[in-house]
């Protein structure tokens, strides 16, 4: 009778997929915290970082980060509603950074558990995670080319503290992960948490760059995957939007070469297409982003084979104020590289440029799905939408 009792007790307890998803929703907005943090780069390039970090329900984050398990890195982030902004340890210097990042981290764990409501294959169980007793939702990806997601949801308060999305290979994309989580009310969290402190301020410049261009990204088993077709902006104007079939106005361009050597502590971060066409001349030009996560220093390959990028270098038109080398290679390239960079190390560069097809269309990819989130970010996450009391 009593193992009965327990099992209605249970039963009456357990939520179904759909509840604890809309209640995982409500709390990823209503719940402030103090928490250890390990994730990858939530667009998918895989970077494990750690941070401590303080969460003040519904979107400031303190963001201190760490070089190893003991040691902190000389500064950290503060991010409310409106800005954000580095801040080095001695708070002599703090840097306005171009665009918010952690509120989009954070909406973005809020699309992947929408993805999973309604889905059949979207199991629940109950477990332990890092000490906290946790519901977990487990999709396992039967689709082919689709990923498997587990995510799991505390019992006390709904909150997802980790989530881990993996492909079919069994490459980990993304993932975070929370330990020694403690759960704060708003009185709880320290009152100087996120006060900027009053040293002197240093802008970024805004990046002023051309629109990303209209592109079709192939999969890599595709036909043509060693190109990609691009419709300049002057024939997007009479053909509209993108459609299955290639208008007559796309052109065919080859994807670019990418880094075979990179300076020490750098990795490619993204590639992005840009259209830096005038009037009816086409002009593509690839932008490769090269991050040092250990001093957050970027440099920026530019990549084209018009010569109109050449006038372009000649008039600094559009592209900022910081030093570069250029460069063509044998085969028509134009590669300019800009950055803190001496010239032996822009010589090691262009020298070791060379073809990976599926390299650059993997990371195109993951570039494009980070656009599309921070587009559907910026239209979710609002002033009026995450408002913080003064």
């Amino acid at each position: 009778m009593l193992l009965l009792l327990s099992a209605a007790a249970f039963a009456e307890k357990r939520p179904t997929v759909d509840e604890l998803i809309t209640r995982a929703i409500a709390s990823l907005e209503n719940t402030s915290y103090e928490a250890r943090m390990r994730y990858s780069d939530p667009y998918g390039n895989g970077q494990e970082k750690l941070v401590d970090i303080i969460f003040l329900s519904p979107s400031s984050f303190r963001v201190q980060p760490l070089i190893n398990e003991k040691q902190k890195a000389g500064y950290y982030y503060i991010e409310n509603d409106e800005r954000l902004v580095k801040v080095f340890q001695d708070g002599a210097n703090v840097v306005e950074m171009p665009e918010r990042m952690f509120i989009i981290d954070n909406l973005m764990r809020r699309k992947l558990l929408e993805t999973l409501a309604g889905r059949s294959s979207v199991n629940l169980l109950q477990g332990v995670f890092n000490g906290e007793p946790v519901w977990i939702l487990r999709d396992d990806g039967s689709v082919d080319g689709s990923y498997s997601i587990t995510i799991h949801v505390s019992e006390r308060n709904d909150y997802p503290i980790s989530l881990e999305m993996t492909a079919q290979d069994g490459r980990r994309v993304q993932f975070y992960e929370m330990e020694s989580v403690e759960f704060l009310t708003s009185g709880e969290v320290p009152g100087d948490a996120f006060a900027i402190p009053a040293g002197r301020q240093a802008a970024h410049a805004p990046d002023v760059a051309p629109p990303r261009a209209d592109v079709n990204i192939p999969d890599q088993q595709a036909d043509g995957a060693g190109s990609l077709e691009y419709m300049p902006r002057s024939a997007r104007k009479s053909a509209g939007s993108l459609e299955d079939e290639a208008p007559a106005d796309m052109l065919r361009v080859p994807l670019p070469l990418m880094p075979g050597w990179l300076p020490e502590g750098y990795r490619l971060n993204e590639i992005s297409p840009l259209d830096y066409s005038e009037k009816d001349e086409p002009l593509l030009v690839y932008q490769l982003e090269l991050y040092n996560p250990f001093n957050e220093n970027v440099i920026s390959i530019f990549e084209t084979r018009s010569k109109k990028l050449e006038e372009l270098f000649a008039s600094s038109d559009s592209m900022g104020d910081e030093g570069y080398f250029v460069s063509t290679n044998s085969d028509g390239w134009i590669i300019a590289v800009f950055g803190s960079i001496s010239r032996s190390q822009f010589d090691q560069i262009f020298n070791a440029l060379e073809r990976d097809d599926d390299l650059a269309l993997d990371v195109m990819a993951r570039t494009q799905t980070k656009e599309e989130l921070r587009r559907w970010a910026e239209g979710v996450c609002t002033p009026e939408t995450h408002k913080v009391d003064n």
